[in-house]
């Protein structure tokens, strides 16, 4: 009985230090709630769409958590309760992948095209980003490199002037979102948000990291991975802009069991 509530208290403990977190999970749920309503007026299942939080969100967290920990395996396996102690040790592109996985699986376990989940999330998704990078520089608990000019702010607790990165992320993420909004409303097909936004956020991502990577640029896998994102999005961006006719992305999707239903008659 000692040890689990020694656990919780861990739990506890590590999430009070770090409220910053509180505003990834918040964010999850306003991108979360947004992309259902979206789901939903475009003829989706309630039932079903219902169902997304849960899968995911542990998608997500399971993916960010495990590629975090992956190349501390050996330490992981002597230590397994400490998958619980997030502390910050979450990978983005890890929870990207692990919203991928269970998207897919979601896809083929239920009623809802796959491209239609993707596209409602990567709507919204810019405005869960830009929380939260608004919230780290408000909570004084991220920043960039040190400043030798005015666009520098010397945050609480440190003697020089740094970059604001996060402040330069969230509002260059905003306006990613604008510009999915607009095209969002264009007749340009089911498929397109999504490659988009990894376009987009990969150009954002790569920007930002100059002035939040010390030294090194290209010898951290930030950029590299982000030039990544931003290939393979244009690939799959050129190839669903080839196959599209002119279909708008707000059409209904047909469900499989709507699909039943016109054959019953």
């Amino acid at each position: 009985m000692t040890g689990i509530l020694d656990v919780i208290e861990r739990l506890v403990g590590n999430l009070l230090a770090n409220l910053h977190l509180g505003a990834a999970f918040a964010s999850f749920f306003i991108v979360d709630t947004l992309a259902q309503r979206r789901l939903k007026l475009l003829g989706c299942e309630p039932a079903a769409v219902s169902a997304l939080t849960f899968w995911l969100g542990a998608g997500a967290l399971v993916g960010a958590r495990l590629i975090y920990l992956f190349p501390r395996g050996t330490y992981l396996l002597n230590h397994p309760v400490d998958v619980l102690f997030i502390n910050a040790g979450l990978s983005w592109y890890g929870a990207l992948a692990g919203t991928g996985v269970a998207l897919c699986v979601y896809g083929r376990r239920h009623t809802i095209p796959t491209l239609y989940i993707a596209d409602a999330y990567a709507l919204f998704l810019p405005l869960g980003i830009a929380l939260y990078r608004l919230t780290c520089f408000v909570h004084n608990a991220c920043w960039g490199v040190a400043a030798d000019s005015f666009l520098g702010i010397r945050f609480s607790g440190l003697s020089i002037a740094r970059y604001p990165s996060e402040l330069y992320e969230g509002l260059l993420i905003l306006g990613l979102f604008a510009a999915l909004l607009q095209a969002s409303r264009r007749n340009l097909g089911v498929g397109i948000l999504s490659p988009a936004f990894f376009v987009g956020y990969a150009v954002i991502w790569g920007l930002t990291d100059l002035a939040r990577i010390q030294v090194g640029f290209w010898s951290t896998a930030d950029p590299w991975l982000a030039v990544a994102m931003g290939l393979a999005g244009t690939a799959i961006l050129l190839t669903m802009k080839r196959r599209a006719g002119p279909v708008s992305s707000d059409a209904r999707p047909a469900s499989r069991h709507s699909t039943r239903r016109r054959q019953d008659r």
